[in-house]
């Protein structure tokens, strides 16, 4: 069966005016959709540079909205330290200021005990790190003395080998020396 021709279409999103829109098509601003499917490549082209570029400006809008929510945090907690000293004076928030006071006071409670943890592990850091900074130079120590045996060695060996050659010499002397008849000697 012959193959027929390939329909192939681009894919059709909703379209509509920037008025009726979303607000995500509104912001992805790919451009029209292609008439025709050899314009699809430059397209898909067109989509993936502008979604790099979307992925940029997502990272900077979360970084301003982490700026942001710090801000307004510093801001509540400047307002509270203003307003704090006129609600005590009231007898309405009397309670309630009560109980912020036990709260704060259980707060530094922790934060005290979790400084003094925090110094004590440090100083086992500390403890842990001077004695692996001392383990490392007794390693490079050994290190060093294992390369001076290993040079030392090496230089053993070519003593030897020299020895055995001038002992093999020697003896390949002698026996030449004891077949010689002992009158052609002088």
């Amino acid at each position: 069966m012959p193959a027929g021709p390939l329909d192939v279409r681009p894919v059709q999103l909703p379209t509509g005016t920037p008025e009726t829109g979303s607000d995500v098509r509104l912001l992805a601003d790919y451009g029209p959709v292609p008439s025709h499917w050899v314009l699809s490549p430059l397209y898909a082209l067109r989509v993936l540079k502008r979604r790099r570029e979307l992925r940029r400006a997502l990272a900077a809008r979360k970084d301003e909205a982490a700026r942001a929510a710090a801000e307004a945090e510093d801001a509540l907690v400047a307002m509270a330290e203003r307003v704090r000293p006129t609600a005590e004076r009231q007898a309405t928030f009397a309670d309630v200021m009560s109980a912020l006071r036990r709260s704060e006071e259980l707060l530094r409670m922790r934060d005290r005990v979790l400084t003094a943890e925090n110094e004590a592990e440090m100083a086992r850091l500390a403890s842990a790190d001077a004695r692996l900074a001392k383990l490392e130079a007794d390693c490079e120590s050994a290190r060093a003395q294992e390369r001076e045996a290993a040079a030392e060695l090496v230089a053993a060996q070519e003593a030897l080998v020299r020895e055995e050659a001038h002992l093999k010499r020697t003896e390949s002397e002698l026996r030449a020396a004891q077949r010689e008849p002992s009158g052609t000697r002088e």
